[in-house]
């Protein structure tokens, strides 16, 4: 299980923001779960892509993500920007 151990010794789950979903006919797509839509890199929308390329961008992105993640101040690091526009508070399911 990944996680990290909050301070009253309790484990939080970390989810990752991007998953890599596998499609029957051996393609994959990126998707972005905090914005519900395919991801893109690039300007290019990362839908139907051989598999092991998919997975690639999936750990890049997810890599970026968690770096970008630390970097906020703690106040923070619980929102993510919206699209149209300001803070969306991030709610673990």
């Amino acid at each position: 299980m990944n996680g990290v151990l909050k301070r009253d010794l309790t484990m939080v789950e970390i989810r990752p923001r991007y998953i890599c979903l596998p499609e029957g006919d051996g393609c994959g797509t990126v998707w972005d779960v905090a914005l519900y839509m395919p991801a893109s890199l690039g300007g290019l929308a990362l839908v139907c892509r051989p598999l092991y390329r998919a997975e690639a961008a999936c750990s890049v992105l997810n890599q970026i993500h968690a770096s970008n993640f630390e970097r906020r101040p703690p106040f923070l690091r619980s929102y993510s920007r919206n699209p149209k526009g300001g803070l969306v508070q991030l709610v673990a399911r």
